[in-house]
């Protein structure tokens, strides 16, 4: 795996086993692309891209959490838990 920068991507080990691979064939404008690998400092296009769809998959895994801010109790008192640091 070639991933070199982005913390290399956040410091997350990224292994696609060839079996986990899909081979496809993409029309992206080249300057996104590039756009992405210049601020990134990512060096080959297919772990540009794997790394857009970690971060697109992270971030919609995210905004699933969002939906239920404030709607779980977790029974803890705030005032008890401040006293005992």
């Amino acid at each position: 795996m070639h991933i070199k920068t982005v913390d290399d991507a956040y410091d997350k080990k990224y292994y696609y086993a060839k079996e986990d691979s899909m081979r496809t064939t993409l029309e992206l404008p080249d300057t996104l692309v590039e756009e992405a690998m210049t601020l990134t400092k990512i060096q080959t296009k297919t772990d540009v891209i794997k790394v857009a769809l970690e971060n697109l998959i992270q971030k919609e895994k995210i905004q699933g959490l969002k939906k239920y801010y404030g709607k779980v109790d977790l029974g803890l008192d705030l005032n008890t838990l401040r006293k005992r640091g």
